[in-house]
Formats: structure tokens, sequence, C-alpha cells
């Protein structure tokens, strides 16, 4: 799958009287559209919709991690996140080494290691046609760096989440291979992390020295991957493990004309969050899906479509653009969206699709996910996506796709950005659940800490709680523990 990029900016603001102990402090990471120009797309068209073409682009960006999915069954990574209209991903930068050297790298929910590009390397990159600078990671021109020997209880990790295997020279080998046919090599080294103002962590990470297919072009390249994924050799479990921050995050995509949104580290303590329990012992993160409703009434679908199993089972995706459903299931939501709708529906190729005269508020249904514990209500926009114009009156069609034929091996059903837009969700992994409410994404997000309640706003903005409740810029305290604006990109 092809590694996206775009000009970051990062701010790392100083800090006065900030405590030594940083145990269960967050990190922030601002996230804002990059995707915008790409032809077809929502903003390419001035507002008119993407195109049908766009549409099929979504659809084969998150073909490829389907076939990544299919790989989940020996532990293989997924990787990206997408907004459902720009559909871009989202990066960051971190700086690694000593002296720190700063890399743009794509933040991903979906896989578990944190990947730079090295040098030598046969295929990385040398420039971006982003028009930012690519840095690779020289491991003789860090004083702190070491390689990981085979003998290191991560070489044993990197063979739950990826083909890897040990060399003559004892280096600890990775492999990926991503479902657009790229792929990259390379093997585990161990180095300083420097993740906000005046902190570190000794963090494992690959060190890629061989790229191939759209990881090796100019075209949108980044210095790399920081897998925010359950495993243990993820971003935020080496972290935690550390005490560094809790092993809970939260992202909120603004699904609005500005997008981005906000990625944080650290026990989320907004009031309304309804959780539901993680699946253990599952590669991805998945819930238990129990039925949906349109429309008020509960559609009748087989519960066993829902089941989490090898090659199916429901996952929360940040990294998918649109939803998934298993055919059966997506015959039954579709019918019943057309019946219920105001506006009949109309013949587009491989989609159903809507001439819409008015809002789509009026004209279509909420619809009501249950899962075990909790419950999501989406409005059309969280299900409908406007794709092209007819007669001066926009087409909206289905975000929502079938997984294909119940004969498919894959039969997951999978919520990416387009139903997880607008939402703060919350993974809990300490207490293994995944929590949402509606939110949004432009203002603050309250995290605790152990001094006191901190809040995280999508301006890049670090508030700090006052004992009266009330809040007000930090200017004397910790303005920023990391506030990193990125750019959606498709």
């Amino acid at each position: 799958m092809a590694l996206l990029a775009v000009l970051i900016v990062l701010l790392l603001c100083s800090v006065d009287g900030f405590s030594r102990r940083i145990n269960s402090m967050p990190g922030v990471f601002e996230l804002t559209h990059r995707y915008s120009t790409k032809p077809g797309s929502n903003k390419s068209t001035n507002g008119t919709g993407i195109t049908h073409e766009h549409m099929q682009l979504l659809k084969a960006h998150d073909r490829g991690r389907m076939v990544k999915l299919k790989s989940s069954a020996v532990s293989l990574p997924v990787e990206g996140v997408a907004d459902p209209y720009i559909a871009g991903l989202y990066f960051t930068q971190v700086q690694l080494g000593t002296p720190p050297r700063t890399y743009n790298l794509q933040v991903d929910t979906g896989s578990d290691l944190l990947w730079v590009n090295c040098h030598p390397c046969i295929g990385c990159p040398a420039f971006s046609d982003l028009k930012i600078p690519i840095v690779p990671y020289d491991v003789k021109a860090s004083a702190s760096s070491s390689k990981v020997p085979c003998s290191d209880p991560s070489c044993t990790l990197i063979t739950q989440i990826s083909e890897s295997g040990c060399n003559d020279q004892n280096q600890c080998g990775y492999s990926f291979q991503y479902g657009d046919g790229s792929g990259t090599l390379g093997y585990l080294v161990e180095d300083v992390l420097h993740y906000m103002v005046n902190a570190t962590a000794t963090v494992i990470f690959g060190c890629g020295f061989k790229q191939s297919g759209d990881l090796s072009t100019s075209e949108r390249a980044l210095d790399g991957i920081i897998g925010f994924g359950a495993s243990d050799l993820s971003f935020n479990s080496q972290l935690a493990k550390q005490g560094k921050t809790p092993n809970v995050f939260a992202h909120c995509l603004d699904g609005g004309e500005r997008g981005g949104g906000i990625l944080v580290l650290g026990n989320v303590i907004e009031p309304d969050i309804q959780y539901t329990p993680l699946v253990p012992y599952m590669s991805h993160y998945n819930v238990v899906l129990q039925s949906i409703s349109v429309n008020n009434a509960n559609l009748t679908i087989d519960p066993k479509l829902f089941s989490n199993d090898v090659m199916q089972g429901t996952i929360f995706d940040s990294g998918t653009t649109l939803a998934y459903l298993p055919d059966e299931a997506y015959q039954a939501f579709t019918q019943a969206i057309v019946d219920a709708a105001a506006t009949p529906p109309i013949g587009v190729t491989g989609n159903v699709c809507f001439v819409v005269r008015g809002s789509i508020y009026k004209l279509f249904p909420n619809v009501v996910l249950y899962f075990e514990g909790a419950s999501m209500t989406l409005t059309p926009a969280e299900y409908l996506i406007r794709q092209a114009s007819a007669a001066n009156a926009p087409i909206w069609c289905m975000g929502w796709q079938s997984m294909g034929s119940a004969e498919s091996e894959l039969q997951y059903t999978i919520f990416g950005d387009l139903v997880l837009k607008n939402k703060l969700v919350v993974y809990d992994l300490e207490r293994g659940r995944i929590g949402w409410r509606p939110f949004d994404c432009s203002s603050t997000v309250d995290v605790s800490t152990d001094t006191g309640v901190k809040s995280f706003g999508g301006s890049g903005t670090f508030i700090r709680g006052q004992a009266s409740g009330s809040s007000k810029l930090g200017q004397n305290v910790f303005l920023a523990l990391l506030t990193i604006f990125c750019v959606i990109v498709l």
C-alpha cells in the first residue's frame, strides 16, 4: 500500500516548572487535511462531491487493507488512516538518535512497529514530491544506537507481526508485504526516541534498508511509519511498558470541510463515553457487533455474520476509508436504506446512489449499531458519500460496501473513517475496551496526568485546568507536550 506523505509542522513549546515525573503523561498530535488536491476528491471538485473514479480509488485503497486483514491470520500488520471525502493519511514528526534527527512518520493505528528508511538503502526515495525532506536514519551516525541481536526478546515479538529471521551478522530482521504489492525489508535497532519536550525513551524500531513498489517512489514519500497497534512493539505499548504513558490513546477525525483532528496518548476523562469490550487475542481492534437498526427497525441478519473468528469479525479500523459488511448484511442494510429514503435510488455503476434535492438529514434515516454494552447512532453522512452531481443536484451514494459474496474468503465487518469521523474514539488497552462519543474534533480533549487534568485542542493549544474547574491558556506552565500539525492526503 502506498505510503502517503505531507508537509508537517512540528511545534515543540517551552516548559516552565515541568515535573520530572512523567508517568501517565500524555502526548497529543493535531491532524489536518492533506489530500484535498487529489483529482476527483471533494475539494478538487469545488465541493460538488467525489467522482466515480475517486470512489474506485477509495475502494482500491481499502481492498489493499483487506488483503492484509486476511494476512492477519499470520500476524502481518496493516497501515494507514483515511478521511472518507479526502481519503488521507495522518503523519507526525518524531526525533530519533543522538544527536536527535527529525523524521516524518505516518501515524497508523493498524500496525505494530515504528520503522524508518535507513542508510544505506536499496529503493528508498531520495526526495518527496511533497517538498518535505527525506531523512534516512543512519545507525553509525547516532551515538546511542545499537542493533538488536537475535537473542533479544523483541526478536521473538517481531515474528508475531512480521515475516522475520536472523542473518549471519546476528541481526534481527523483518519483512512486511503490503496489500498493493509494496514492501519493506529491514532489521531492528534500539535508540533514543524524543517524543515530547525534554522527554525521551529508549525504543526498538525498524531500520528499513530495502523498499519496493510504491514505497520506493518519490510520490507522497515519507520517512516511515509509527504503529499504534496492540502488540508490545507498537509505539504506545513501548511507552506504556516504560511507564511514560498509560496504554490508552484516542483519536478524533474531523469530518468537516477543515478536516483533521487530534490524536492523544493518555487517560481520556471526557464524560458520556460509551465503551464496549475489545475481543481479546485478536490482531486488530475487534469488537462484538450484535445488530444494526435502520429507521428504528432491527435488520434481519444472522448474528453469526458478525462473529469474531479467522477471516471474519467486526473491526474498528481508522485506516479504512469506507465501511464494509458481509454481503448478506450489506444487502439487508442497503435495502433498508432504500426503503426508508424519501427519494428513489438511481442506477450508478457498482453502487446504489440517490439524486438528493434537499438535506440528506431529512431524506434519509439514522442508523444505530448495537455493540456489547454500547450503541452508536449514525447520521446519513456516516453511511453516504457525495459522489457527483446531476441536473444541479448532488448525487449521494452508499459509502458502505459489500465484502463480496458469501463464498468470499473474507467476511469482515469493517468500520472505517466514514463511521468513525466526528467522534472521540478511545482505545483503552489497559482495560481491554474501546469507547466513543460524538465530539467536536476542533475543540479540546481532557486527559488525566500525574499533575491533574489537562486539555488538548484541535488548534494545537495546551490548556491546563484550574482548581475551580475552569481553564486558561497555560502560558506559565507546560504549554505543549507534543503538538503536531498533520495534513490528510489521498
